[in-house]
C-alpha cells in the first residue's frame, strides 16, 4: 500500500492509500480509493484538528476539492503522545490521480494552517513536508498518489 508521511512543528500525518476494486466501476470509469489518515501529536501541548480542506486532481487534471470542519464529523483534540486515526475514500474518473491538503490545526500556541507544494506522484505517494511561513502553530499534511496499476 502506498503511505506518504509528513511532520511538521511536532504533528506527524501518515496517509495510506489503497485501490478499492469492490466499490470501483472501470467500465462506468469510477475507480475508488480508501485512505487512512493518523496524525500524532508529538507536541508537549494537546492539538485540536478544526478543519480540512482536500484537493483532489484525477489522471486527467479534473480537480476537485473538499472543505469541512474537522474530519468524518470530529474536531479531536490529541493529547501530546497520542494518535487520531480516521478512514475515508475518493472516487476519481481515472485509474489514476493525487490527492493533498491540509488540515487546520489549533493549540494553545494559536491557530494556522499551510498550503505543501507537494510533488506528483503516477505510481505511489511522495512525503512532503512544509515548513510553515507564518506561526509557530502552523501545520499540513502531505500528498498522496493514487494508482490502480
Amino acid at each position: 500500500m502506498p503511505s506518504s508521511v509528513a511532520t511538521t512543528l511536532g504533528v506527524k500525518v501518515e496517509v495510506v492509500s489503497e485501490y478499492d476494486p469492490e466499490r470501483s466501476r472501470p467500465i462506468q470509469h469510477q475507480w475508488f480509493f480508501r485512505y487512512t489518515i493518523t496524525i500524532t501529536n508529538q507536541k508537549a501541548e494537546t492539538v485540536q484538528l478544526l478543519s480540512r480542506h482536500w484537493i483532489i486532481t484525477d489522471g486527467r487534471g479534473h480537480v476537485d476539492e473538499v472543505r469541512g470542519l474537522g474530519v468524518v464529523a470530529q474536531q479531536p483534540e490529541i493529547e501530546p503522545g497520542e494518535s487520531y486515526t480516521y478512514s475515508s475514500g475518493a472516487s476519481l474518473t481515472t485509474a489514476s490521480g493525487k490527492m493533498e491538503g491540509t488540515f487546520q490545526m489549533a493549540s494553545q500556541s494559536g491557530i494556522g494552517s499551510a498550503r505543501p507544494p507537494c510533488p506528483r506522484a503516477r505510481h505511489g505517494v511522495r512525503p512532503c513536508v512544509k515548513r510553515p511561513r507564518r506561526r509557530a502553530s502552523d501545520w499540513s499534511t502531505c500528498s498522496s498518489a493514487m494508482s490502480a496499476r
